[in-house]
Formats: structure tokens, C-alpha cells, sequence
């Protein structure tokens, strides 16, 4: 399970629990472009600005500094927004849905009932990413069956993928008969635990 995050202010279901929740991870393609980005607006500055006279003279150029400036700047305002928002980014598996949540606020979610009984490689992609502390992390996109938008889910450890792949398994009560999700502890009709 993982938990790496703190999940404040979330409005669950009647008889919804929280399976999971964890936060997005911050580096990603973006993050490296504005790198380079900063890294290329140093170079413009530092030759614009002082110019070379090392084999070939080139004389200063001011207006190729300023652009190195300006390059600078705007690589390191979108690395913190870009930060901010995966910072406020969080995933959330319940015994109902999936959420993504940014600020406090549902901005997509999935209701597990889609899923159960269906081939979930049909709606699940999985993608190594890297690793994090020797662990390995992927990156999952998860279409939703009935209305074809997907969402992304990035830096999620095994044992999170593990359980998300869970989702389209079933389990019957053997009290009421009611076909659960495998992530139910309870059954979501009669309440009776489910094993």
C-alpha cells in the first residue's frame, strides 16, 4: 500500500474507503526541458553579455544576452509552477474510484464498477519509468470504458500497481450473492466482510 501522501478534506462515498494514495512524482519530461532550457539561457547570456575572443572574435551582443536572460527566467518560473502542480497532485485509489486530485479537489476520477469483470489490459498500459531509493516506478494510463478519456498516473510503485491492477476482479458475497469489487473489504450490499 502506499501512502506517501495525506489526503485532506476528501469527500468519500458511503461505504468508500481509501485503498492507496500517493503523490505525484515531480520529475518528468517538462522538468527536464525547462532544465535545459536554464542551461541554454546561461550560454546565450554569458556569450551575449561578454562575447568571445577565443578563435573566432565575436563581439558582444546584448540583445542575445537579454535572450539568454529572458530564456533563464522562464525555465525556472515553469520548473516551479511545474513543481507546485505536482507537489498539489495526488492519486487516489478507494474501494469505489480512482481520483486525481490537485488542490484539494477532485479534477478526475474513474468509478471502479467500469472495470469489474472486463480484461483490464484492455484499459490498463504500464510503463517502467525508472526507479526511486532501487524500486522500481511506473507510469500507468488507465482509459475508462464508458466515456473513452483516460487518466495518468505517475511514479506509482509495485505494490500500488499491484493493487490497481485489481480493479476488474470480483468477488462474491457469499451471503447475498452481490458481485464486489476485490478491493472491497465489506460487501457493498449487505455489509458482511468479504474473504
Amino acid at each position: 500500500m502506499q501512502n506517501s501522501c495525506r489526503v485532506i478534506k476528501l469527500r468519500l462515498l458511503p461505504d468508500e474507503n481509501i485503498v492507496w494514495a500517493t503523490q505525484k512524482g515531480i520529475f518528468g519530461l517538462s522538468f527536464v526541458v525547462a532544465f535545459f532550457g536554464i542551461i541554454g539561457g546561461i550560454f546565450l547570456a554569458f556569450f551575449g553579455f561578454l562575447g568571445t575572443n577565443k578563435g573566432i572574435i565575436l563581439p558582444p551582443n546584448p540583445t542575445l544576452g537579454w535572450a539568454g536572460v529572458i530564456l533563464i527566467l522562464a525555465g525556472l518560473v515553469y520548473m516551479i509552477i511545474s513543481s507546485v502542480i505536482a507537489k498539489s497532485t495526488k492519486y487516489i485509489l478507494t474501494s469505489r474510484r480512482i481520483m486525481e486530485t490537485r488542490f484539494g479537489k477532485v479534477v478526475r476520477e474513474i468509478s471502479i464498477t467500469s472495470f469489474l469483470g472486463r480484461p483490464l489490459s484492455q484499459f490498463l498500459d504500464k510503463e517502467a519509468a525508472g526507479t526511486v531509493n532501487g524500486q522500481p516506478v511506473y507510469n500507468i494510463r488507465i482509459t475508462d470504458p464508458k466515456s473513452a478519456d483516460f487518466m495518468e498516473l505517475k511514479s506509482l510503485n509495485e505494490s500500488a500497481v499491484k493493487t490497481l491492477e485489481k480493479i476488474s476482479q470480483v468477488v462474491r458475497c457469499r451471503y447475498c450473492n452481490t458481485i464486489n469489487s476485490a478491493l472491497n473489504s465489506v460487501c457493498s450490499y449487505c455489509g458482511a466482510p468479504l474473504q
